[in-house]
């Protein structure tokens, strides 16, 4: 009892997170459609080989119309949204492309369909992250610094102890990786010992 996993936060969870949600990725949609021309294309959000949603999107003069429904119980509503595709120039130079938020007209990279397509602060959607107890944070970061240095077959509690500079990695990068690593293996270590009373 009380080990990890266990207990009904899953539940009882008040947070709703990004994960819970549909979500439209600028970057994605730039690999999938030219976004310097007006186009017409359907959006789809897939697990494995089953299509869970999908939307028809129409891109006029740097403005996405999305036409979708939601179903809520037996009642299906057809909504229409106008997101707005911002063009910013960067530091040295080229372009950086973001999505205009419809409510609060900020720059965002992503936007969710809760009710309507809006940024996260507007749907006041919180990162899985941030629900995260100190235990899982530290497992979750040790696990990224393994992938950085290859190591994404070993447990994250073997640390970083073995693993050799990827190919192609310059060695200041790879010694500031194992140094950065190191730390984090420290703290996973000790919230370990937290949490199980070694």
């Amino acid at each position: 009892m009380g080990g990890i996993g266990s207990g009904t936060y899953r539940k009882f969870k008040s947070k709703q997170t990004t994960e819970d949600f549909y979500s439209l990725d600028l970057r994605k949609l730039n690999k999938l459609v030219p976004l310097d021309q007006n186009c017409q294309f359907t959006l789809e959000w897939r697990n494995q080989d089953r299509v869970n949603a999908a939307i028809d999107c129409r891109l006029i003069d740097d403005v996405l119309e999305l036409h979708y429904s939601i179903q809520k119980g037996v009642e299906q509503t057809n909504n229409i949204d106008y997101v707005s595709i911002v063009i910013t120039p960067c530091n040295f130079g080229g372009m950086r492309r973001w999505l205009r938020c419809p409510a609060c007209k900020k720059k965002s990279l992503l936007i969710y369909l809760v009710n309507r397509f809006q940024c996260r602060k507007c749907q006041k959607l919180y990162h899985p992250s941030s629900s995260e107890g100190e235990l899982f944070r530290a497992t979750r970061m040790m696990c990224r610094y393994q992938d950085k240095l290859n190591g994404r077959e070993i447990s994250p509690l073997d640390g970083i102890s073995g693993l050799s500079r990827p190919k192609f990695m310059r060695y200041r990068t790879y010694f500031k990786l194992q140094y950065e690593a190191s730390l984090r293996e420290k703290k996973l270590i000790t919230q370990y010992k937290r949490a199980f009373g070694i």
